[in-house]
């Protein structure tokens, strides 16, 4: 009968050893979480970066491809004009732009 109140000792002390070192230490339960946070959002970040990547890859492809869209993109995005033509901006407070 002492033999079995020495192994149920036993193995409660086993299992608050093991509860407690889920709580402290380096491979504690709170690390775990918070590694699997940080698993998360750099798995997020990668899926965005792969899409960013997945949409830049077809605009190259579209500017490739088509010299209509690639001319339309440098008028537009770099203000490329041609040899007869005068860009002109206006800012946010200026009268022509209806703003007062």
């Amino acid at each position: 009968m002492l033999y079995f109140y020495a192994i149920r000792g036993l193995l409660g002390l086993f299992y608050l050893v093991l509860i407690l070192g889920m709580f402290r230490g380096e491979r504690s339960l709170s690390n775990y979480i918070a590694l699997h946070h940080k698993k998360k959002l750099l798995e997020t970040t990668v899926s965005n970066l792969e899409a960013g990547i997945h949409h830049l890859s077809q605009e190259i492809h579209r500017i490739e491809n088509s010299p209509e869209y690639a001319q339309r993109i440098l008028r537009d995005k770099y203000h490329l004009l041609a040899e007869d033509e005068q860009l002109i901006l206006f800012d946010d407070h200026s009268p022509l732009n209806g703003a007062d």
